[in-house]
């Protein structure tokens, strides 16, 4: 797709109790683990919160640390960013064998993800990956 494209409107959203806002759409954004990935990501997350999206970002551990300490926790809380952490992990380049891997990587997310929703908590609404 070339030329702009809107995404979301920004004139929905709920302010919580600490006086910052959440949208009501909440976008899973899980990048590949290289770095270039990441700092799109980054981006990408920055361009939708700005229009109050709720946004989770998944990502490695290694990946977590590096962007608390550019961000700082307060920082991407006030963005309406969260990070969700997964296992470091090494996967055998063939597609099935990678599948299984994510899989199992995945599992602890999909279970939180799984109780946010039983909760009656925001839950992911779109989620953007990338290969």
């Amino acid at each position: 797709m070339h030329g702009k494209a809107r995404i979301f409107s920004s004139d929905v959203f709920t302010m919580d109790t600490n006086g910052g806002r959440h949208g009501t759409q909440h976008v899973l954004v899980i990048p590949m683990i290289q770095q270039a990935h990441f700092v799109s990501a980054i981006r990408l997350a920055k361009k939708l919160s700005a229009r109050v999206v709720q946004i989770t970002i998944v990502t490695v551990n290694k990946h977590v640390q590096a962007l608390n300490k550019i961000y700082g926790p307060k920082v991407l809380q006030n963005l309406g960013i969260n990070i969700e952490s997964v296992d470091d992990f090494h996967c055998i380049p063939s597609p099935m064998a990678q599948s299984k891997c994510m899989e199992r990587v995945f599992e602890p997310l999909r279970q939180r993800l799984i109780a946010t929703k039983k909760a009656g908590l925001l839950c992911p609404t779109c989620m953007v990956a990338d290969r």
